[in-house]
């Protein structure tokens, strides 16, 4: 197997490894994580992700019931991103492909009109959130607030931020998590 690495100019455990990795260095790969969300005994649920999350939003809808119902709401930068979604038959998809000429300022208004559109959510409904860290921020406050869902109901996590690389990431949200 070949691995290419790219090196950035900050530094974390990645890039450190990878500026002093040899050839022939072994490699391992961990994961996947634990399920964020737990609750598997809905009858309704909203899942919201993007091209960063599709396989934590993949194993979310292969673990709920056949009979529940909900949203699946996500973004990705191209067409071929769809295909691998996993389906579930009650569950309906709206996507947005991205392209150069959507701005960030569009994709978030875009994902707020999706998620105001979820009106009378049933009480027992689980969401899970996996997006930009402000958009977290903002469709979490939203089901908090205008739909007055519980905080256990709502599984969000910030995959990334905006202007931000991944390791000053990570130590953010460790200080103020989402």
């Amino acid at each position: 197997m070949s691995l290419d690495f790219v090196i950035n100019k900050h530094r974390g455990p990645a890039t450190d490894w990878a500026s002093t990795a040899q050839v022939g260095d072994k490699v391992a790969i961990a994961g996947p994580g634990p399920l964020k969300m737990s609750q598997f005994d809905a009858k309704h649920y909203v899942l919201l992700g993007d091209s960063t999350s599709i396989n934590a939003v993949n194993a979310l809808i292969k673990r709920i019931p056949t009979t529940a119902t909900g949203h699946v709401i996500m973004l990705a930068h191209s067409e071929q991103k769809k295909p691998l979604l996993a389906s579930h038959p009650f569950m309906k998809v709206d996507w947005l492909v991205l392209t150069p000429t959507i701005t960030d300022l569009q994709q978030d208004e875009w994902l707020l009109a999706k998620v105001k559109q979820l009106d009378n959510l049933p009480a027992d409904t689980q969401v899970f959130i996996g997006l930009e860290a402000s958009q977290v921020r903002t469709i979490k406050q939203h089901f908090l607030e205008q739909q007055q869902l519980p905080l256990r109901a709502i599984s969000a996590t910030g995959y990334w931020k905006r202007g931000t690389d991944a390791d000053t990431f990570g130590q953010q949200k460790q200080l103020e998590p989402l």
